[in-house]
């Protein structure tokens, strides 16, 4: 059964300095070397191991359902190409469990961490040991300190158990109240004995933090930073002008989304009945009855209580600021190739162009802005867009509103259009192999192919052992 800490799909853009690989390309990671043993065991392996152990929570009967569920549920996760290993976030990972958990060496035994490729800002401890840590928190951190208490509250989870006292309680409300409470009673029974767990993983967690060498302000500061993760971080306005406007495109007025264009949005939704239901700070108490997380203001205060009196000074990166930048950025662009992967075009193409504004001549970033114009020119034209792109109304963040307002304001030509432009327009775009095989593709959807083919040439002289080496050589048909 899986501990969640929290969920969101904010992404982060970092400020960070030019420096490395960064500033010209990034390659993104690839799985390498020998595949660890905690993915090879068979579900049925795990699930045999767990039941010769003694439980003093779960009978027998409940063991073998919670550990036959949560087993095969694990190793679906570990076999899904969902999680990394044997690269440097993993490495990094477990390094802030080792630093965290250096004087008590047989639990470290216990504990195996893994970086998923999920974007939510979350993490989650298995019943068995595992720590799943997503990318989309690693990226958001603001420092190791911070993902390290985060860390400690998951590890918390795991010393006491609660995935199984979880399972085990909500077997005896599910039992004790069937047919007498309504579902709502139930869940509420349910929620408010995952609240206890929540704070008693926070207290647990931030005594093994203060163990370590991390700073203790930044227990709270995680928390803080979590409780705001839901907000988009970015909310100035990409100049969309400056970005795609070239000799051959050119962005009319009104497809921007201007402050005359919300207004009219407003007078416009003036016309409908809008109940909207907001939660009064008077009835903070009432909501938190409805979430399986006790309020996080409260967490906040009690950890700040807890470290107040700990005045020793201590260390925000105990591995060193530079690799936490190194991380940190090796993470924002997994997220970004993760959303290409996913076909989540629009939010790729937004989060990369933020990107390049730290990294203008990155490679890699220029290239996936071109193949994400033109997986969604491609939708478009088969009256599919609104699988990879929504309409700028379904988003809270203001520049990606006006990035999606954009967009759909281009009719398919049009959006060919500004690929092919974009593409173009970049220097030493031949030695880019996502943007020469890209212009070619376009052009055929454009109907010019004739001058496609000196493109797909191009490619096969280029990049004789390319991705899409064998692709170009069936468009030449040879």
């Amino acid at each position: 059964m899986l501990r969640v800490l929290i969920l969101s799909s904010a992404f982060v853009l970092v400020s960070f300095n030019l420096f490395g690989q960064f500033e010209s390309n990034y390659e993104p990671i690839l799985y390498t070397g020998t595949i660890p043993d905690h993915f090879l065991h068979s579900a049925k392996e795990k699930i045999t191991s767990h039941l010769e152990q003694k439980d003093d929570i779960l009978s027998k009967k409940e063991g073998e359902e919670f550990y036959t569920s949560t087993n095969f549920e694990l190793s679906k996760i570990l076999l899904s190409g969902e999680i990394y290993f044997n690269d440097k976030l993993t490495k990094y990972v477990n390094s802030i469990i080792d630093n965290l958990l250096k004087e008590q060496p047989e639990l470290r035994k216990q504990i195996t961490g893994c970086v998923t490729k999920f974007t939510a800002v979350n993490a989650a401890a298995w019943g068995e040991g595992t720590l799943f840590i997503n990318l989309g928190l690693i990226a958001r951190v603001e420092n190791e300190a911070q993902l390290a208490y985060i860390l400690s509250h998951e590890i918390a989870h795991y010393i006491k158990k609660h995935n199984l006292e979880q399972f085990k309680n909500d077997k005896e409300v599910e039992k004790s109240i069937f047919n007498k409470a309504n579902e709502m009673e139930q869940l509420f029974a349910k929620l408010s004995f995952s609240r206890e767990n929540e704070y008693e993983a926070d207290k647990y967690g931030l005594e093994i933090y203060l163990e370590s060498n991390y700073d203790p302000k930044e227990a709270a500061n995680a928390l803080r930073l979590l409780k705001k993760s839901d907000e988009p971080d970015q909310t100035h306005q990409l100049d969309l002008r400056k970005i795609f406007e070239t000799k051959t495109f050119t962005i009319e007025d009104a497809m921007l989304y201007t402050e005359k264009t919300i207004e009219k949005e407003k007078k416009d939704q003036e016309d409908f009945l809008v109940i909207e239901v907001k939660v009064k700070p008077e009835n903070i108490d009432e909501a938190e009855k409805l979430s399986t997380h006790p309020n996080i203001d409260k967490r906040i205060e009690a950890i700040e209580f807890a470290t107040k009196k700990v005045g020793k000074s201590k260390t925000k990166n105990i591995q060193g600021a530079q690799l936490f930048k190194e991380i940190q950025k090796t993470a924002t662009f997994e997220i970004i190739e993760k959303q290409f992967n996913i076909g989540a075009y629009s939010r790729c193409l937004y989060n990369a162009l933020l990107l390049l504004e730290v990294f203008p001549k990155n490679k890699y970033l220029v290239g996936v802005v071109s193949r994400s114009l033109y997986w969604i020119a491609y939708y478009q034209s088969i009256n599919s867009l609104r699988l990879v792109m929504p309409n700028h109304y379904r988003s809270d963040d203001p520049a990606y509103k006006s990035l999606l307002y954009f967009l759909n304001k281009l009719d398919n030509k049009q959006m060919l259009q500004l690929c092919y432009s974009y593409s173009k327009s970049k220097p030493n775009g031949k030695e880019n192999e996502a943007l020469v095989i890209t212009i070619p593709r376009v052009l055929d959807m454009l109907n010019e192919n004739e001058k496609a083919k000196k493109y797909y040439k191009l490619y096969q002289t280029n990049f004789p052992e390319g991705n899409y080496i064998e692709f170009a050589k069936y468009k030449l048909g040879e």
